[in-house]
């Protein structure tokens, strides 16, 4: 497990979040959504194909079929999800 920080930039929040380096990205993504949605008191997304998460540091899309060790993200990594 790997300690990141997740930006939300469209409710405009932050949250620390430990993720599973061996995880794919997508599955990373949907677990990102749940406790997000969770935290504002939304309906869980059924469809996460329109959701990215993004290197802060190379502002790139992580590749969703990599974990996040493949795609190089590390603890202390700031990640935005969109």
């Amino acid at each position: 497990m790997i300690l990141v920080r997740v930006n939300v930039p469209c409710i405009d929040k932050a949250y620390d979040a430990k993720i599973d380096e061996d995880m794919p990205i997508i599955h990373v993504i949907k677990e990102l959504s749940d406790l997000v949605c969770s935290d504002v008191q939304c309906e869980k997304l059924e469809d996460y194909r329109g959701l990215l998460l993004f290197d802060n540091r190379t502002k790139r899309p992580l590749v969703r079929e990599l974990s996040a060790y493949e795609n190089g993200v590390v603890s202390g990594s700031e990640l935005t999800l969109a």
